[in-house]
């Protein structure tokens, strides 16, 4: 009887050494996979639980532990019973959350199994491109696509590109964040989970016509380009194409008036009132012309929104700054533009 006995507290030591090797082993395998997991390609990110999926999770043999939902603000398995604290799912493949559920699991089941599948993901993130581009869109990503064909696609630059691209990306959302060096604030969602940071980066257009900057950069889910327009400068009177022109670094009184296509054939000499908003007010800057100096070399430099009055000959000066058209940029908002599937 005292043999048989221990015995039954040999085999039982033995199967509570096992779950606890068991269980060290799951936790070991999901630190190991955690710390591996460098997704690069779309196919590989593909694989991970996003913001807007909709995740099943399956235990063999028992329906009373099942699931079905998606992830939480905070990027976890909110509905999920019966764990000690709350499964991170974001960005997390669906084997590795398994394992990590298993593991919370094998507490009061008998080595469960457990599997972890995303049902859809057509719910994620949209990428979007607006600002100075011909059709601003967002874009249900569904393979690889680079910037370059984002801008194709989107039709171009508009006349009225600046010359810059800023570049945000939540990491949370897309699940990795933006590579390579340059002025980006904000942590790897490979560190971080549902966190608030989001990265910017600015970019020169020139840098991509250039190769400065790789047109072939990858779009991610929840990415969102803004192509800034330049700010308007007007320039009025005798000139033969009054109107607006965009606002550059720089920009002088005389390459304005030489962009608006020089003074008109009707006068050989002329001055220039500058219209300036200051405030709530209208500030009058007056300039003449220098004897013997070309128009083209006038080096007062102008700012946004200055209205530039040519005038000479028998021409009458305003005696208040014209009314030109609203000038702000589209107003249009982003769940209203357009979606495009890149397939």
């Amino acid at each position: 009887m005292r043999n048989w006995t221990c015995k039954v507290f040999e085999i039982a030591w033995l199967l509570a050494l096992g779950a606890i090797l068991a269980n060290g082993q799951i936790a070991a395998r999901v630190q190991t996979d955690a710390a591996n997991s460098s997704p690069d390609s779309f196919s590989e990110l593909n694989d991970l639980i996003h913001f807007g999926d909709l995740v099943e999770v399956d235990v063999v043999g028992s329906t009373e532990f099942d699931w079905r939902g998606e992830v939480t603000p905070e990027g976890t398995l909110g509905g999920l019973n019966f764990t000690e604290s709350p499964i991170i799912a974001l960005c997390r493949k669906g084997s590795d959350v398994a394992l990590e559920i298993a593991r919370s699991y094998s507490k009061f089941l008998n080595t469960p199994q457990v599997t972890v599948d995303i049902l859809d993901r057509s719910n994620r993130p949209f990428a979007v491109l607006t600002g100075a581009v011909r059709k601003p869109q967002r874009f249900k990503l569904l393979k690889d696509v680079t910037l370059r064909e984002l801008i194709v696609f989107s039709g171009g630059f508009s006349e009225n590109a600046e010359g810059r691209i800023e570049i945000r990306r939540q990491p949370a959302a897309a699940c990795v964040g933006l590579p390579g060096e340059g002025p980006a604030t904000g942590k790897s969602a490979a560190n971080s989970v549902a966190g608030p940071e989001t990265e910017f980066r600015e970019i020169k257009i020139g840098d991509i016509l250039s190769g400065k900057f790789d047109p072939n950069f990858a779009i991610r889910y929840g990415d969102f380009l803004i192509v800034k327009s330049a700010l308007p400068v007007y320039v009025i009177g005798n000139v033969p194409r009054p109107g607006r022109i965009s606002m550059s670094e720089g920009l002088t009184v005389g390459r304005a008036v030489a962009a608006a296509g020089g003074l008109s054939d009707k006068i050989e000499t002329a001055d220039i009132r500058i219209f300036r908003r200051s405030g709530g007010k209208t500030e009058i800057i007056e300039i003449a012309s220098s004897p013997g100096k070309p128009l083209i070399e006038q080096e007062f430099e102008v700012r946004e929104y200055d209205i530039i009055e040519v005038f000479g000959g028998s021409q009458n000066r305003l005696e208040y700054p014209p009314v030109l058209e609203d000038t702000r940029e589209d107003t249009t908002r982003i769940d209203e533009l357009p979606v495009r599937i890149i397939n």
